[in-house]
């Protein structure tokens, strides 16, 4: 069997997941190989929405543009029951740049990602099936078998990460259960061109008494639609005709399908093994969970999976960081997968009701609830992964004084400021962009811009009422660059127009006081953004001993 180079981590599966952790290791300067055993990428549609937080993240890395100029935006949806609609929820009031559902194929997502990764230098090594793997406290040995003959290699890695499906060879190889149940509902996919007066913005699902059918509007005239009921019971994908005649039966009149290009027939399960972590080998995606495709989460769950260990493993790896950092990642992404998996089975249950007084209970109540401003607001979050947090994760904090404090210390007017830094981002949340903020130079850009790259950002807010004197947060740079160097990078917050250029500060004038507003900075604070865009510190008086204690949580 021939031996290979040791290599600091190895991927194995190149889906959207297992292509999103080689280009982020990359981009953190990781040395990484991916492999797959197929012969080349999908051309199969398969997972078709990317939510806010999804394009968030791709905003960070710098391919949003790209991604949303090739997808079909929607800005809500709609459920029906019997003809009525009976649900109706706008994505139009969510609190992103990214307030819609983006349909993209999973086959285009793939191909803006693969190109990305090329211009890092990293191609997918394909035809190569994982047939078997061993660990010990050095690293990982794997065996790739190649799938058109040949001999097997021998790959040595520091840290093996499997992304490679439901059908994982990883999980396989580790003898791992996954544990959870197939739903009894069997459904149809059939993508179509579809001629019909449905609104091409939003996506519609029409439930009857025995069956279900959404519409996924593509673009173009290009329309997915999802059937379900008994008639989908034999595991036999459908005809044309038989799609054509479940629209017809839903009430979906005067819309006519043709020139399909994918016709399928599938059941969906609910499973997750035990945990993501397993010495030196990592699980993310589908090879960790699945759940009803409901609510388009699961693509999105696993490039966050993806987005969340790729910083942390290129840390240990450079060795600025101790390996325990590396716990994190199933601390604050198993919780969020249990919550995906509760949510969709929420929602699957929900609309596959064939009880006849349960069907009438559901008429009549969700669109009471629906129509109230806080439902929408907190099912719209959740749907596009903005309420996602780590809120418990054992390495984010915060410090904050106290009530009585800020009223000794402002007269009674920190009062507010006190407050209002209490409905800021919490440590563990998602750090939230603000536009347009002004830079020293003259300028203009968003948040998310100065947040690119692979470093922590420290933003440090001169808070409302400026008092103009800055060198206090001068020093408190100074003393974090001591310590951690340039693995984080400040920026001085500015609710003033004046001149305060100050040594390894960026400044950012804050004029019209957005980010001000969005962080609840009232008074002066601080926020420590993770790489993957997360608040992992902040501190209200600014207070350097805790933030470095915080710091050293993850870094050396």
């Amino acid at each position: 069997m021939a031996e290979q180079t040791e290599i600091p981590v190895l991927i194995v599966g190149a889906g959207p997941v297992g292509l999103m952790m080689a280009a982020e290791l990359v981009r953190h300067g990781v040395k990484c190989r991916i492999v797959d055993k197929s012969p080349a990428p999908t051309t199969q549609s398969r997972a078709l929405a990317l939510h806010a937080r999804t394009l968030e993240i791709f905003d960070l890395i710098g391919i949003a543009d790209e991604v949303i100029g090739a997808g079909h935006i929607v800005h809500g949806m709609s459920a029906f029951s019997g003809g009525r609609r009976i649900v109706h929820l706008s994505f139009d009031e969510i609190d992103s740049r990214h307030c819609y559902a983006l349909m993209l194929p999973q086959s285009e997502t793939e191909r803006i990602i693969i190109q990305h990764l090329k211009t890092q230098g990293l191609e997918v090594e394909r035809n190569l099936e994982l047939t078997g793997l061993a660990q010990d406290d050095d690293g990982v040995s794997a065996i790739l078998r190649p799938t058109a003959g040949g001999d097997p290699v021998r790959c040595h890695s520091n840290w093996l990460i499997g992304c490679d499906g439901a059908h994982s060879g990883v999980r396989n190889q580790l003898g791992l259960g996954f544990e959870g149940k197939q739903y009894e509902e069997a459904f149809w996919l059939a993508d179509v061109l579809l001629d019909s007066s449905e609104h091409d913005d939003e996506i519609s699902v029409h439930v009857a008494a025995n069956s279900i059918v959404a519409l996924f509007p593509m673009g173009n005239s290009r329309w997915r639609i999802i059937a379900g009921g008994d008639f989908a019971a034999d595991a036999v994908d459908p005809t044309l005709a038989q799609i054509q005649a479940q629209l017809d039966n839903s009430g979906i009149r005067g819309s006519r399908a043709h020139d399909p290009y994918w016709l399928a027939h599938f059941r969906i399960s609910r499973r997750r093994v035990e945990k993501y972590d397993f010495g030196r080998v990592f699980l993310a995606g589908d090879s960790a969970h699945i759940h009803s495709p409901a609510g388009g989460q699961g693509m999105n769950t696993g490039l966050q999976d993806a987005f969340n260990l790729a910083w942390k493993l290129a840390l240990v790896n450079a060795g600025a960081a101790r390996p325990d950092l590396l716990a994190s990642y199933n601390a604050e992404r198993y919780p969020v997968s249990a919550e995906v998996l509760r949510e969709t089975d929420l929602m699957t249950r929900a609309v596959t009701l064939r009880q006849p007084v349960a069907q009438a209970i559901r008429d009549r109540l969700i669109p009471i609830l629906s129509a109230t401003e806080v439902v929408q607001q907190r099912v719209g979050r959740t749907i596009a992964e903005l309420a996602v947090n780590y809120r418990h994760s054992p390495i984010v904090g915060e410090h904050r004084s106290g009530l009585a404090e800020n009223l000794r210390a402002a007269g009674g007017a920190g009062a507010v400021a006190w407050y209002d830094f209490g409905q800021g981002p919490a440590a563990g949340d998602r750090a939230p962009d603000a536009e347009p903020i002004a830079t020293a130079t003259g300028g203009a850009h968003r948040l998310y811009e100065a947040l690119r790259g692979t470093r922590f950002n420290l933003l440090l807010f001169s808070g409302i009422e400026s008092a103009g004197d800055y060198s206090d947060l001068a020093r408190f740079s100074a003393a974090v660059r001591e310590r951690f160097g340039d693995r984080v990078k400040s920026h001085l917050i500015l609710s003033r127009g004046e001149n305060a250029e100050l040594p390894g500060l960026n400044t950012v004038r804050d004029t019209a006081h957005e980010m001000h507003r969005v962080y609840g900075a009232g008074a002066r604070c601080l926020y420590l953004i993770r790489p993957d865009g997360y608040v992992g510190f902040r501190a209200q008086p600014p207070d350097a001993p805790s933030l470095i204690k915080n710091l050293g949580l993850t870094l050396k």
